[in-house]
C-alpha cells in the first residue's frame, strides 16, 4: 500500500514538472522550446538629426543631437555613434524602455576651419568652422602677397565657346603651362589649342619665352608663311612692348586683376590643393574691375563701350584657393558668360600657380637662341 502511494506522489510530480516546462505562456512552447506569444525584442531607430549652430569659429562648441526611439516590444541598450568626416568622434550606450524615445547628445570643437560632415546611422549633415580671420581679409592679403611672387610655374586649362544664331557653335581649348623668373627676366610658356567647329577641328601650338628684351616663338597652325610655320624666330622688343608682353602673360597677375576690385567675398571653407591647406573664397568684383577684365578675354575690347554690363555678362563666378601659410593664391577658376545682341560666349578657366619663389630653371633652346631675327614691323 505504502509502495503504491509512492509511486501515484511520484507521477503526479512528474505531470506537474511537464506542465511547468512544456506549457506555452511559461518559457515553453509545448516541447521544451522558447517560442510563444512573448515580447518582442527590443528595436530601435534614429531620427532628428540637430547640429546647432551650423557655423561657427574656430574652438566655439557645436552641439549635435538625435532621437533614439525604441519600436521593439521590449526594454533594450543602443550604442550611438558619432561620426565626423568619416571617423568616429564619440559613442553613447543609452537603454530606453518599450515604445519610448530619448534624446542623446554630444558636443565638439573644431580648430581648422573648414567644412566638417557628420553621420550617426543613416542620418548626415555638416557644420562649417570660419576662419578666425575674415574673408574679406584673406582677399586683401592674398593681394598684398602677389606682390611679393618672384618666381612661379603655372598650368591653365582653358574653354570658350562661341555661339552665334544659325551657326555651328565654335569651341575652343587650351592646354598651357609655363614659368616666370621676374627676377632674371625670363618666361616660358607653351601652349596647346584645339578650335573645334564640327565636323572640323584645328590643331593649333605657340611655344615663347621672353629672355631680357627679345622674344622667342615658335607656331604651327595653319595659315602661317612657310617660313614660320614650325621654326623658331625672335624679335628684339621695345622697353614698351615688353612691359605689355609681360603683362599680357603674367597668368597669375591677371587672376589678381579681378581681386583687386572686389566688393564682396565669401568664405567657402579650406581645402587641400597640391598638398597645400588654402582658405576658399567666393570672390564678387565690382562691376567696373569685372566690365574691364571681361573685355579684355577673348579681343572682346572692341565692344560698343555704351553697352550695360550687368546686361551683357550674364553668368560669372570667381573662386579662388588662398593658402593660409603665405596666402599666395594657388589656383583660381573663373567662370563667365557674355550675351550681346543674340551671340554669345561662355569661358570656363582653371588656373594653378606653384612652386612659387622656389629655384626655376629657363633654358633657352639653343635653336632658338640662333634663330633668324625677324623685323619688328
Amino acid at each position: 500500500m505504502r509502495k503504491s502511494k509512492l509511486l501515484i506522489i511520484a507521477a503526479a510530480f512528474t505531470l506537474v514538472a511537464a506542465l511547468v516546462v512544456g506549457c506555452p505562456g511559461n518559457g515553453g512552447d509545448g516541447n521544451g522550446g522558447n517560442g510563444g506569444d512573448g515580447p518582442t525584442p527590443a528595436s530601435f531607430s534614429v531620427s532628428n538629426l540637430s547640429i546647432e549652430p551650423a557655423e561657427v569659429l574656430p574652438n566655439e562648441t557645436v552641439t549635435i543631437s538625435v532621437s533614439v526611439a525604441n519600436t521593439g516590444g521590449s526594454q533594450g541598450s543602443h550604442n550611438v555613434v558619432l561620426n565626423i568626416d568619416g571617423v568616429q568622434e564619440e559613442s553613447k550606450s543609452v537603454t530606453i524602455a518599450a515604445g519610448a524615445s530619448q534624446s542623446v547628445t554630444f558636443s565638439v570643437t573644431r580648430e581648422d576651419a573648414g567644412i566638417y560632415t557628420v553621420t550617426i546611422g543613416s542620418l548626415s549633415g555638416s557644420f562649417t568652422v570660419v576662419s578666425a580671420i575674415s574673408a574679406e581679409e584673406i582677399a586683401e592679403a592674398a593681394i598684398l602677397a602677389e606682390a611679393e611672387f618672384n618666381t612661379y610655374q603655372f598650368d591653365v586649362d582653358y574653354e570658350i565657346t562661341m555661339e552665334i544664331p544659325g551657326e555651328t557653335p565654335v569651341t575652343t581649348t587650351m592646354d598651357m603651362n609655363g614659368a616666370f623668373d621676374f627676377a632674371n627676366e625670363k618666361m616660358h610658356m607653351d601652349m596647346q589649342m584645339t578650335m573645334s567647329t564640327p565636323p572640323e577641328t584645328v590643331q593649333m601650338s605657340i611655344e615663347m619665352y621672353l629672355v631680357g628684351d627679345w622674344m622667342y616663338m615658335k607656331m604651327e597652325m595653319p595659315g602661317l608663311p612657310p617660313e614660320i610655320m614650325g621654326t623658331w624666330f625672335k624679335v628684339r622688343m621695345s622697353e614698351l612692348e615688353l612691359e605689355d608682353l609681360w603683362e599680357q602673360q603674367d597668368i597669375a597677375g591677371q587672376q589678381f586683376d579681378l581681386l583687386v576690385g572686389f566688393s564682396e567675398v565669401e568664405f567657402l571653407g579650406t581645402e587641400m590643393v597640391n598638398g597645400v591647406e588654402c582658405y576658399k573664397l567666393q570672390v564678387t568684383p565690382d562691376i567696373e574691375t569685372l566690365w574691364a577684365w571681361a573685355q579684355i578675354q577673348e579681343g572682346t575690347e572692341g565692344l560698343d563701350p555704351g553697352l550695360d554690363p550687368e546686361e551683357v555678362i550674364t553668368d560669372f563666378s570667381y573662386v579662388l584657393w588662398v593658402a593660409k601659410d603665405t596666402y599666395f593664391t594657388v589656383k583660381t577658376v573663373v567662370e563667365m558668360t557674355m550675351t550681346v545682341e543674340g551671340e554669345s560666349m561662355g569661358m570656363a578657366v582653371t588656373v594653378l600657380v606653384f612652386d612659387i619663389n622656389e629655384p626655376v630653371t629657363i633654358e633657352l633652346p639653343p635653336e632658338a637662341e640662333a634663330a633668324e631675327e625677324l623685323p619688328t614691323s
